[in-house]
């Protein structure tokens, strides 16, 4: 018995193999056209037309220009994994977009406390600046009048006592004098 390899040869030899007659553009289909070109003898056209309509129908259904199931599930992986790609892809954008956004607010948010705080703490050093300037100020002038006050009371009092000394003097020796 022939085998398809073995009917296909002499197509073989014009640039036909048994995978094109199987699962290639040339199918069982294109008989007719093989046989108006001359490529395929006309006595051996109706063995040849039910030994590959056995195998087509076989590998790819049973229907001219159906797809092979083979052709089938590679096209229905290559859509799967296009669609799955890109879903990957939408997806990770999507999450590097979120993220980013969420790092951007989680700065901004950062810096706004950040500023915040350093605003509170120079005012807060400014107004203890201040309090301990003015504490020192009025401390120091407190002094300086006290000392001022005393210098002036010890003063009067020396005036006072040198006055006392004189007027003591003054009649001690007048005393002495009469």
């Amino acid at each position: 018995m022939m085998t398809t390899y073995d009917v296909i040869t002499p197509i073989g030899s014009e640039g036909f193999t048994a995978d094109d007659w199987l699962t290639g553009p040339v199918s069982p289909c294109a008989i007719p056209d093989f046989l108006h070109y001359g490529l395929l003898p006309p006595e051996r056209a109706d063995y040849v037309s039910s030994l590959f309509y056995h195998e087509f129908i076989r590998l790819n259904g049973n229907r001219c220009g159906s797809s092979s199931i083979v052709v089938v599930v590679v096209e229905v992986v290559v859509v799967v994994v296009v669609v799955v790609v890109v879903v990957v892809v939408v997806v990770v954008v999507v999450v590097v977009v979120i993220v980013v956004h969420l790092v951007a607010v989680v700065v901004v948010v950062i810096v706004v406390v950040v500023a915040r705080v350093i605003i509170v703490v120079v005012v807060v050093v400014v107004v203890v600046v201040v309090v301990v300037v003015v504490v020192v100020v009025v401390v120091v002038i407190i002094i300086v009048v006290f000392i001022v006050v005393v210098v002036i009371v010890v003063i009067e009092l020396l005036v006072v006592v040198a006055v006392v000394v004189v007027i003591i003097i003054i009649k001690i020796i007048m005393m002495i004098i009469k």
